[in-house]
């Protein structure tokens, strides 16, 4: 299964594209659940910059931290429910 994050290009606010992005993890392990009588997943990797904060060009650092995904937090929280 191959999975393609969400882009600034495709959903402009950081922390809905965040969010598309994480319903699309989450759906993605939604998805090998029915495959797994068949094909048992034991590894399923993304890409590192998926929960990626990015900011406008030109933000502050304020702005930067703002936008920024805390670990542990409600989104890596939420795909490591799936996870398990």
């Amino acid at each position: 299964m191959q999975y393609k994050g969400i882009g600034r290009d495709e959903v402009e606010d950081n922390a809905t594209r965040i969010q598309v992005n994480i319903e699309k993890m989450c759906n993605c392990f939604e998805r090998l659940t029915t495959w797994s009588g068949l094909i048992p997943a034991k590894l399923m990797v993304f890409s590192e910059n998926l929960l990626a904060h990015q900011p406008p060009p030109g933000a502050s650092q304020a702005e930067k931290v703002k936008a920024a995904v805390t670990i542990p937090g409600p989104e890596t929280d939420r795909v490591g429910f799936w996870a398990q």
